[in-house]
């Protein structure tokens, strides 16, 4: 967890919801499910219902082929790390 200490992130908010959000552009920075709970524990986290992870479409294996039609991936993971 040391090294969540020192992320650049955003706190956004939609539909009732709060999200923690973190740019990895270069798909380098990948969480744990430990990861997320510490991130949107209210209490020692930051504070969030979910994470939202953007990474450069032709980072993500499972869907590099779509990179010509969509620049980033959105990987959402919910507060109890799933």
């Amino acid at each position: 967890m040391a090294a969540l200490n020192e992320i650049a992130f955003t706190k956004g908010h939609g539909t009732a919801n709060d999200f923690v959000i973190l740019a990895d552009l270069d798909g380098r920075r990948e969480l744990s499910a430990d990861d997320v709970r510490f991130l949107c524990n209210r209490h020692e986290g930051i504070g969030a219902d979910g994470v939202l992870r953007i990474v450069r479409t032709h980072l993500v294996p499972e869907f590099a082929n779509l990179a010509h039609s969509a620049e980033f991936f959105m990987d959402y993971r919910n507060a109890d790390g799933s």
